[in-house]
């Protein structure tokens, strides 16, 4: 039987009667993200339709497929109740069979399905079709019956087992062959019970997942062990402790323990984990950052992504502004925020770095997505995990890649805009009521639109344009995360660059956090980017 939460039900009608007696709960077991376009394939009474309608939320998509009329009229008569307890309108519930599914190609992030496929004749068909609907990289979440060894013929051919989806049941490991043979890759065992004896022949439940193929961006990885070696999918021979540079797992989370994915640093980025090495800091580093600060603010010497940049102590905000001395310049500004040791880094030190590098790399990219080239820069030793430094990159990252893809700018108004964005202070999100992110965003289309405060079209379209990211930014309620921000305003900016600009930017590099050991306040699930 699956067990329901009481929070993941509660806005169902009658929901203290939901009983399921399937394999499983795929909806509860596919980490469902806000604004997925999914489908549940024999939906039935249409439960998991409703949970994932509360998951996926109002900008996501939730379409229920089943082939009984009398179940699809429960499903409706149900769904009135569940989005006017919502507050929102995300379900459709459409007649169709496994083998052709009622909807388009490359439609679906996510397709569920409870203890239905083994009731299809043709199996292979039904895979191809949910390969079909999926988009490249949209994944399977599916609980069903298997067996080790090929049942016999007085169970295959039993009408009643049929219906309790025991004849249909398929070796687990034709499963798996099959799953391949038509395109998925990625697959991966989530969960396996033993479910029933019949006539002396075990049946499981088994719960898995697998990806639609696309072109995955490499990663270095590490097999861990215990093994002296694994084997891929494509036959290739993982050797216990060497890297090698493979597709990167569509889920890391999954890929975890039976590989390491590495960041460009070399530390294994899919796991939670601190460094508990007494030797972590080479005593010649110590040294040098103290005695010769500057030196370790130019060369990147032990410096802290997140927190105080000198000690990597938590940041204490102030209430009111203070006069503090900067720990590197040593000049005096008015300081917003201090670390528990008093050490004060100014903006201008806290990016010094970064924005040379950012010019450099900005003035000479051929990047086209918005993505790809803020996070190759985001990579980079002189670029911290939080600070002003992403202010300054989000307008010369639009307005590079704005040229990349056709517009009409030079290197110096890209030198203009970067220029512009360093004048927005850190902490603008909380002291300024405006997220340095969206304000970036602001100075690139202003560069782009040539506007200035005498120019009325321009400059109320650049406001405009700011108010909509900024609502969108401000839709997570969250402590900072310049990740986050920077993103989300990368993805908008995307959206609307041709209503606005007449270019579209591309915005469809990997936005699968692996920060979230660095980032103190980084808040997990409630997070669209959280992996």
């Amino acid at each position: 039987p699956v067990c329901y939460p009481e929070e993941e039900i509660s806005h169902i009608p009658d929901h203290s009667r939901i009983k399921s007696y399937g394999c499983g709960s795929p909806v509860l077991d596919a980490g469902i993200k806000s604004g997925e376009k999914i489908a549940d394939l024999g939906s039935g009474a249409g439960v998991e339709c409703f949970i994932a309608s509360k998951k996926t939320g109002k900008n996501g998509k939730v379409y229920g497929i089943d082939m009984l009329d009398h179940m699809l009229s429960k499903a409706e008569n149900a769904k009135i109740q569940v989005e006017k307890n919502l507050g929102y309108k995300n379900l459709e519930f459409k007649k169709g069979f496994l083998e052709k599914i009622p909807l388009n190609d490359n439609e679906l992030d996510l397709v569920t399905s409870n203890c239905v496929i083994n009731l299809s004749e043709d199996k292979r068909e039904t895979l191809k079709e949910i390969l079909r609907v999926l988009k490249p990289g949209g994944r399977i979440v599916i609980s069903d019956v298997v067996t080790d060894f090929p049942s016999p013929p007085s169970i295959q051919n039993d009408e009643q087992l049929q219906g309790e989806c025991i004849a249909g049941a398929m070796v687990q490991t034709h499963l798996f062959s099959m799953l391949e043979s038509v395109g998925f890759t990625d697959i991966t065992i989530l969960k396996r019970f033993f479910y029933r004896n019949v006539k002396e022949h075990n049946f499981y439940s088994l719960t898995y997942t697998a990806y639609k193929q696309t072109e995955n961006e490499k990663a270095e990885i590490i097999y861990p062990g215990p093994f002296a070696a694994v084997i891929t999918d494509n036959g290739k021979i993982i050797i216990k402790g060497k890297k090698y540079k493979l597709e990167k797992p569509y889920n890391q989370e999954i890929a975890l323990p039976s590989l390491l994915v590495l960041d460009e640093q070399g530390n294994a980025s899919n796991i939670e984990a601190e460094n508990s090495c007494c030797c972590y800091i080479p005593p010649e580093h110590q040294k040098t950052s103290i005695e010769k600060p500057m030196q370790f603010q130019q060369t990147g010497i032990l410096k802290n992504r997140a927190d105080c940049m000198v000690c990597g102590g938590e940041l204490i905000y102030l209430k009111n502004n203070e006069i503090k001395k900067c720990y590197y310049c040593s000049k005096e500004f008015s300081a917003n925020a201090v670390c528990a040791d008093g050490h004060f880094v100014c903006d201008s030190c806290h990016g010094t770095d970064a924005l040379e590098f950012v010019k450099k790399t900005l003035v000479s990219t051929d990047e086209k997505d918005l993505i790809v080239l803020m996070n190759k820069i985001r990579s980079h030793k002189s670029f911290n995990l939080h600070g002003p430094e992403h202010h300054f990159a989000v307008p010369g990252v639009i307005t590079a890649v704005y040229r990349n893809n056709g517009g009409n700018i030079t290197d110096n108004d890209i030198l203009t805009a970067i220029e512009r964005g360093t004048s927005i202070p850190g902490g603008s999100c909380a002291f300024w009521g405006g997220c340095g992110a969206p304000l970036g965003a602001g100075i690139g289309f202003g560069v782009i639109l040539d506007s200035n405060p005498l120019k009325p079209g321009p400059r109320q379209i650049v406001q405009e344009l700011v108010s909509i990211i900024t609502a969108e930014t401000a839709s997570v309620k969250a402590p900072r995360c310049c990740q986050r921000e920077v993103w989300t305003t990368l993805k908008k900016v995307s959206e609307l660059s041709p209503e606005y600009i007449g270019i579209k930017l591309p915005a469809n590099g990997n936005i699968k956090c692996s920060q979230m050991t660095e980032n103190k306040e980084c808040i997990k699930k409630a997070c669209p980017y959280y992996e």
